[in-house]
């Protein structure tokens, strides 16, 4: 594949899991073996998870926990073991915690709160092996 070309649907899969006429997961294989999966939870004909595969087992999951058709929560499974490295929760008012298990052992060992909404990081929470807070360290404005 050149470097111009964008990857090309390769098989697509439609899927009623409960047999009401509506399709509930629509699964996208690409040439470059990336699955995107779209997923609708409820019923209601709305996406609310698209997960996305890599060949190599990583993926990325976002989640519309409210139906308004934007990610309130996104999962990376950066290695490949089915469980997420990094969870990031997004508030309705742009604020994020993102957590991130560095040693893979299912339990968070930094936060990264961005606590107004601007993109950045606010402060840097570090937690021990129980998830318990270790140190907390508040980022500067540099305005």
């Amino acid at each position: 594949m050149s470097e111009n070309t964008e990857p090309v649907i390769e098989a697509v899969a439609l899927v009623d899991v409960d047999g009401d006429g509506i399709v509930d997961i629509v699964v996208e294989l690409d040439d470059e073996g990336t699955t995107t999966s779209y997923i609708d939870v409820d019923g209601d004909g709305t996406t609310d998870v698209v997960v996305v595969t890599n060949e190599d087992g990583s993926s990325v999951t976002s989640i519309d926990v409210d139906g308004d058709g934007i990610a309130d929560i996104i999962l990376i499974d950066v290695d490949g073991d089915g469980q997420a490295d990094i969870e990031i929760d997004i508030a309705a008012d742009g604020s994020t915690v993102t957590a991130v298990d560095i040693d893979g052992d299912g339990i968070a060992d930094v936060l990264l709160i961005d606590e107004d909404g601007d993109g950045t990081v606010d402060a840097v929470v570090t937690l021990d092996e129980n998830g318990e807070i270790l140190e907390v360290a508040v980022v500067e404005d540099s305005e």
